[in-house]
């Protein structure tokens, strides 16, 4: 994360290697297919790099929620990884 000067990975134990031929479009549209309350959520964390108290105080959702959908989210995007050839 920029602020903390670290680099905050989907998973620490999951280093993805690309399929042979990688469309880098492939990875966005993941993304964009998962359901809105996850994307938003890894959108804010990992694009933007939003700490979850912010998302909380701007999504108005309780800080709880927030680290429960990072954390489903997360898992949903590995899932949709692996689907489209991404291996850990």
């Amino acid at each position: 994360r920029r602020r903390e000067n670290k680099y905050q990975s989907l998973d620490p134990d999951w280093d993805m290697e690309a399929p042979a031929q990688e469309d880098p479009h492939t990875i966005v549209e993941v993304i964009r297919a998962m359901p809105d309350q996850y994307r938003t959520i890894l959108e804010l964390k990992f694009v933007l790099e939003w700490r979850d108290k912010e998302i909380a105080r701007h999504l108005g959702l309780p800080l709880t929620t927030v680290t429960a959908r990072i954390h489903r989210g997360r898992k949903l995007l590995q899932d949709a990884l692996r689907k489209e050839g991404y291996v850990p």
